[in-house]
């Protein structure tokens, strides 16, 4: 479900918004920091355990599972008070006797008291009553209006925190895990949030979870090492939507498998991202519909772009840069109209395709393609003029056909050492793959040009085994034998 409210919303506006309003009173969200799980006291009068259990899931987390005597201990001291009784998510309402963990935990510790804390066909849902041994009852499913809710992994937003800061704050505490996994949703900031700390924020996917920028003013500013993945990043302000200053230090700002643009589109001076830390990192990411991409006021910047598709902007990086390490490794660079470098920078390309733009001349260009000639190549750089017949140029599929020349074509020593930290392409498939029929500029690791590895034929019902476009002719049989000992269907 797409939800749209304000990043700075409370728990209970997110609840409203996706169902009407809960009777649950939730008490704070609390770290162990020793095992990374955080907890949530619950109160709701009337509800069943049941229901108790599908409102944690709802969060993104579940009734508690508890695998040892230490956690019992600190659950009923740290997250409940003396003389609470509260639901846990063992239950043996499936089969008598069986006890299992709402969440499939498998823990085997167990804590009752007499008899299975008095088990019988009525009663199948277990409760820690806060006490002398903090001992387990089972009881019926409306017994206690009380339960513990357990979240593990990532920090979830908007489940477990009122606020991305806090959730930030959270993931940023030992223990915290350094990662915020945010819903599905289109979220709005209404003001700006400090991004002082070395954390991820990482969505749904691109399109799936999308942030929106405040009217006026940057989205996110500060020194904290920042790495933003799988989201739809939206600008609605000239300014830049991330403003990160100048820090001593190794800091690292990196967008990864994020589509990012401006509600403004390239005119009236829309910038993305400012920085003044030593690397900026954009890997399998599309940048479009923006006057300027990067503002960068560490003349000493490393910044790299790699499985990236920059396309419709006006330029790359302000007039102000200069001396800057700029490269673009395995890049679709498409339509930008202003001067992609500016007068005084510069940048190296390789493994590139460069499609219908207007001025280029700053780029340095190595084993890239374009259907025109460049006009700065590198010595001995094996640039391609020709035409890489994307998908669909026109609708922004800029896939690799099967008719492509840039399959195969480029040179994979340029893409190990691009900054890269997956061998995967902009789609998050394969990287340095071998299509079967095409001839390799380099016979080890072959990989293509572009932001899009071609992926060919991925099944044994496939008859164009050799991705050429004839179906089933003899060159087809001679590709399907050449792989045949390998095993079924391995490309």
């Amino acid at each position: 479900m797409n939800r749209s409210i304000s990043l700075s919303a409370t728990i209970a506006t997110l609840l409203a918004a996706v169902g009407g309003a809960h009777a649950q009173t939730l008490g704070p969200t609390i770290l162990n920091s020793a095992t990374g799980s955080r907890y949530i006291r619950v109160n709701w009068n009337g509800a069943t355990w049941t229901q108790m259990r599908d409102y944690a899931r709802s969060l993104g987390g579940d009734l508690a599972t508890i695998d040892n005597a230490t956690e019992n201990t600190y659950v009923a001291t740290s997250i409940l008070s003396a003389g609470d009784k509260a639901f846990i998510g063992l239950n043996d309402v499936a089969s008598e006797g069986a006890f299992v963990w709402s969440s499939g935990g498998t823990s085997t510790y167990r804590n009752f008291s007499a008899n299975d804390g008095g088990n019988s066909a009525s009663n199948d849902f277990a409760l820690l009553a806060v006490g002398s041994g903090n001992i387990w009852d089972v009881r019926g499913a409306t017994f206690t209006p009380n339960a513990v809710i357990e979240f593990t992994g990532p920090i979830r937003f908007p489940g477990e925190a009122a606020t991305l800061s806090a959730a930030m704050s959270l993931a940023a505490s030992p223990g915290g895990g350094g990662v915020v996994l945010i819903a599905p949703g289109t979220y709005t900031l209404e003001s700006q949030v400090a991004a002082n700390l070395n954390v991820t924020l990482r969505g749904s996917g691109a399109g799936t979870t999308t942030i929106q920028g405040p009217a006026i003013g940057a989205a996110f500013s500060g020194v904290g090492s920042m790495t933003f993945e799988d989201l739809t990043l939206v600008s609605r302000d000239v300014q830049p939507m991330f403003s990160f200053g100048d820090a001593a230090g190794t800091q690292t700002l990196t967008f990864r498998r994020c589509t990012m643009t401006s509600l403004l589109g390239r005119s009236g001076g829309t910038r993305l991202v400012t920085s003044g830390f030593e690397t900026v990192l954009f890997d399998g990411s599309t940048i479009h519909t923006v006057d300027t991409v990067l503002d960068s006021s560490n003349l000493l910047s490393r910044i790299r772009f790699v499985n990236c598709v920059i396309r419709d902007n006006n330029r790359l990086l302000s007039s102000a840069d200069a001396n800057d390490d700029v490269t673009l490794v395995n890049c679709v660079i498409a339509r930008n109209l202003g001067e992609f470098i500016p007068i005084n920078g510069t940048a190296f390309a390789a493994n590139t395709i460069l499609f219908n733009n207007t001025d280029l001349s700053r780029i340095e260009f190595a084993d890239c393609m374009s259907p025109t000639a460049l006009s700065n190549p590198n010595p001995n750089s094996n640039n391609v003029t020709a035409d890489p017949l994307f998908v669909n140029a026109a609708g922004n599929d800029f896939r690799l056909s099967a008719l492509s020349p840039a399959i195969d074509r480029g040179n994979p020593a340029r893409f190990l050492n691009s900054g890269a930290t997956e061998l995967l392409d902009a789609a998050a498939e394969a990287r340095i793959r071998d299509a079967l029929g095409y001839s390799n500029r380099n016979e080890k690791n072959p990989i293509d040009l572009g932001a899009f590895e071609f992926q060919g034929d991925q099944g044994c019902d496939d008859i164009d085994f050799n991705n050429d476009g004839s179906i089933f002719d003899p060159t087809d049989i001679d590709a399907f034998l050449s792989v045949f000992s390998e095993g079924p269907c391995i490309r």
